[in-house]
């Protein structure tokens, strides 16, 4: 248990100050009323440790913060998630504060490390909190109505949704604090992200092969058309056609299922992403209490964070691995199912060779089908290329992870 003593500092309207390097640390039973907090938490609210045991952790909210921001933050917490946020506290003499917060539920209650934002995201954080508080204050919204605009305002900004952003956020501000403490990012954040960088293409080449199916969907109905015109010379080309049409509709159909696939293989990366950084930040927690002389502290605390480190990588990697095999998996069919659609090409070509000029046409439906393919050939052959990147970045994770959990378990033996 912490016994620092406030400090008192400056005016109302300046905020209170604290360094980079410092981490704020607390944690409190399900009610929310806290039960330890370190003496970053205590000196920068201002609060004695005989003032802030027992209370509730919301006697530190300020009331410019929007009550949608807590609605999801609960919200989360009840289902056992966690979840990190920008929070503008309040000081007991008044003064503003700002922290990041990584909240996570443990047995028993809620433990929260909290760290200084330095980001460039930190603005626009701020103005999208102003509007939405001031719609709050001035539509009377209830906190849910006032999520869901809040969670418009994170799309507008670029997210998909909120553990996007909360993603995006924390490693921005960890890698904030690294470039201020002169140190390299976690190599593992750098896998995360090329990992969203490999996704990103492959978002990008299934849109064009969606594209594609709009220039060529009536191409085969067109050569049937054509070949039943035709009579018996051309019946070659009606079941060409028709193979045309059923491969197209697969592919189709693979695709859809990729691109839905690719949205859950995101959530996963963005959820690695946030656990990496949160460990990180949590880990430094724990270095900090085993510099200190509380033995108890370091016995008590040190424990929720070690914990907390093993459930992120057993619960968080396993999940990955399920839905990047997945992935992969229908990557290597849809190119399975190109090469079928290469070699009733080349038949089709002769086919069309064999008519001649009687063809009506159907040199131009190939030539249209033929792009299609190669097109779709060289988006699929890049799909590939980055889903084997997925792939890889995600043994050399799971190769690190088992490494620092070896670390850990040797950490307590000791």
């Amino acid at each position: 248990m912490s016994n620092a003593t406030p400090q008192s500092s400056g005016t109302r309207e300046e905020e209170v100050t604290f360094e980079p390097h410092e981490l704020f640390f607390s944690r409190t039973d399900e009610r929310g009323v806290v039960l330890f907090g370190n003496d970053v938490f205590l000196r920068t609210s201002h609060y004695p440790w005989e003032e802030m045991s027992g209370a509730p952790h919301k006697i530190v909210r300020h009331p410019d913060m929007p009550r949608a921001v807590f609605w999801i933050l609960w919200e989360a917490l009840k289902a056992g998630t966690p979840i990190g946020a920008y929070i503008k506290n309040r000081a007991k003499n008044g003064q503003p504060y700002w922290v990041f917060a990584i909240i996570t539920p443990i047995s028993g209650g809620y433990l929260s490390v909290r760290l200084k934002p330095l980001s460039e995201l930190k603005p626009k954080v701020i103005e999208v909190y102003e509007r939405i508080r001031a719609k709050e204050n001035a539509e009377k919204l209830e906190p849910q109505a006032s999520a869901a605009l809040f969670l418009e305002e994170i799309k507008a900004l670029g997210f998909r949704d909120y553990p996007t952003f909360m993603a995006h956020a924390l490693s921005k501000e960890v890698e904030a604090r690294n470039t201020f403490m002169t140190r390299t990012d976690n190599p593992a954040m750098t896998r995360y992200r090329n990992m969203l960088d490999a996704l990103s293409r492959i978002e990008a080449s299934s849109t064009k092969i969606v594209a594609g199916f709009a220039n060529i969907k009536t191409s085969p109905i067109n050569m049937g058309v054509v070949a039943a015109q035709m009579g018996q010379q051309a019946l070659p080309l009606s079941v060409i056609s028709q193979s045309f049409s059923d491969m197209i509709e697969e592919i189709r159909n693979g695709i859809a299922t990729f691109v839905a696939r690719a949205d859950t293989v995101a959530a996963e990366i963005h959820n690695g992403l946030f656990v990496t950084c949160a460990n990180q930040i949590q880990n430094e927690v724990i270095d900090i209490f085993e510099a200190g002389d509380d033995t108890a502290v370091i016995e008590a605390e040190g424990k929720f964070l070690s914990e907390l480190e093993e459930r992120y990588l057993q619960s968080g990697l396993q999940h990955m691995v399920e839905e990047i095999t997945q992935f992969h998996n229908t990557c290597k069919r849809l190119t399975r199912t190109l090469s079928g659609l290469s070699v009733t090409s080349i038949i089709g070509q002769i086919e069309s060779a064999r008519i001649g000029q009687q063809g009506g046409g159907i040199d131009d439906i190939m030539r249209q089908l033929d792009g299609f393919q190669e097109r779709t050939r060289k988006e699929l052959a890049s799909i590939q290329d980055d889903s084997n990147i997925l792939r890889d970045a995600l043994e050399h994770e799971i190769a690190s992870a088992r490494g620092v959990d070896a670390s850990t378990q040797k950490r307590r033996a000791g």
